[in-house]
Order: C-alpha cells, then structure tokens, then sequence
C-alpha cells in the first residue's frame, strides 16, 4: 500500500503521545475516578494539533483513552489522527494491560491493531493491513511478546508512594511496550522537580528524562530510528492530577529531525473524587 512504510514509522516514534474510544463501551466499576486532559501539540514552536487523554480507574483496575489530530498545515500535508483505548488491572505499581485498539491515518494509509493480553504477554494479535516486509525490519519474537505494556497503558502510572505523590521514584520507570508492530523500552528517570499551571490543576510536577531503545520491528536502515535511540533531549512531566492514585503527563518534549515536539496540557476536568483531588493536590503542594 502506498505510505504504509513510512506511515508505520512516523506512528512507532509517535505511538506513546499520538492515539478515543474504540472500545469505550466497555465498563469500569462504579465509583471509579475519571479525569479527562486535553493538550496542544506544537512542533518547533508552532500549533500542529491537539490530543486528549481519558482516564477512569480504581485501586484495581483502569481504562484509558488517546485521541490525537493534526491540525492546520500539518493536518493539510499528513491528515494524520489516530484513537486508541487500553484497559487492564494495576497490581502495586505497575498496570497490567488485558486489551488494546487503536485505528490510525495519515492520510495516504490507515491500520488498525487489535492486541488480547494475559498476564502482561501477548495473547492474540490482529493488524490490518500487515506492515510491509523489509530485510532491514528486525523480526518480532515471541520472547518480545512477554512482560509487556501497549503504548496507552504506558501512560497508566501509579504512584510508587501514595503517601509521597511527588517522590522522585514517580519517573524511576523502563516501559516495554509493545504496540502490535514493535516492541521497544523507554526508561524513564529523575530529572528535577517543576510546575504546571492549567485550568484543573495548578502546582508542582515531576520532570522525568526519558530514552528510547529499539528492540524488534523497527527498520535498521531509517535515520529516525537511530535518531531516536541516540535522543537525549526527552522528557516526561507528571503531576497528580485526579482523585485517583496515577500522575499523569502534563507535558511531554521530544527532539525530533524537524524540530522540538511538544504535548503540554491545557485542560483537566476531574469526573468523582474531587475531595480526593483536593487532598492530593494540598499534600503535593505541601512537599514543593
């Protein structure tokens, strides 16, 4: 198919900021918190497009939503969007992913994936169209398919110390994931501490470095690959935003070859816990 080479590689190095609601029918408990947070993409300074991502959790389990358009002349030349929805239970401090869909364009192409999980592994896998066959394309094995996140479940992040929100071991994270064509880490680590200011949420954050490391599915002979897996100009921001025990990405920064792509949070809208919100976010402001 035309483009489909070069759309899989713009969606591997997009696939953590870049996907609402496929499967949102499916249900969470009652009582669960939700928090919904919109953002502004912006690409060397300038408005390319917005996203949104949807959360609704408990203790033990969560649902998250990703939906991302490009706008403006981006969205003339690419006509790239993308929607996609994980849910799955979180044990301690780490979400454990029970399925993931996402539908993506750019215009020229279109796929969707559709992954089954159990147990943290890879139970059932459907990608349409097939991704194009190169000989430079490192081969998926099942070993890759085990102990790992989907790109949206990767944003699940449960506090390490809900007692301590802003504990600098929030970003002490190495994220595999496996996003149906590749499987990839991002280690995350301690940076410093910021702030963030948007209507929803105002006060402290924590600012992770961030590194990409390729493992399977990805081409060897493409310059963003090598130029991601050499990236050191990467960061997460997080913050506690909801009544729920997650930080979640208020900003997110990438050196990219066209410039620095940036995700920062314009909105908040917490939906139930308000009162566990306010608490949160007085104790977080307490630890500043």
């Amino acid at each position: 198919m035309k483009g489909t080479s070069r759309f899989a590689t713009r969606g591997h190095v997009l696939a953590l900021v870049a996907a609402a609601t496929m499967l949102a029918a499916i249900p969470v408990e009652a009582g669960a918190a939700g928090l919904s947070t919109a953002y502004a993409i912006t690409l060397a300074g300038l408005s390319v497009g917005d996203a949104s991502l949807s959360l609704a959790s408990t203790p033990t389990n969560y649902r998250a939503s990703l939906a991302m358009r490009l706008s403006g002349v981006a969205g003339l030349l690419t006509g790239a969007r993308g929607a996609a929805v994980s849910m799955g239970s979180i044990v301690g401090a780490r979400p454990t992913p029970i399925s993931y869909a996402i539908t993506t364009t750019n215009g020229h192409a279109s796929r969707t994936v559709r992954m089954a999980l159990q147990g943290g592994a890879v139970a059932a896998l459907e990608v349409k169209p097939p991704v194009d066959v190169f000989d430079d394309r490192v081969p998926v094995t099942e070993a890759n398919k085990v102990d790992v996140l989907d790109p949206i479940s990767a944003l699940v992040m449960p506090m390490p110390r809900p007692d301590k929100p802003l504990d600098p071991s929030g970003c002490n994270r190495k994220l595999a994931v496996f996003d149906g064509v590749a499987r990839f880490d991002v280690t995350l680590s301690y940076a410093r501490m910021s702030s963030a200011a948007f209507p929803g949420y105002s006060g402290p954050a924590l600012v992770c470095s961030a590194r990409y490391t390729p493992i399977a599915g990805h081409r060897t002979s493409l310059k963003a690959t090598s130029y991601m897996a050499e990236n050191r100009d990467m960061e997460v921001s997080l913050a506690p935003l909801s009544g729920t025990q997650l930080l979640v990405p208020v900003k997110i920064s990438v050196r990219t070859l066209f410039g620095m792509l940036d995700i920062d949070a314009v909105s908040a809208r917490v939906r139930g816990g308000n009162a566990q919100a306010k608490a949160v976010g007085a104790q977080a402001g307490a630890e500043k």
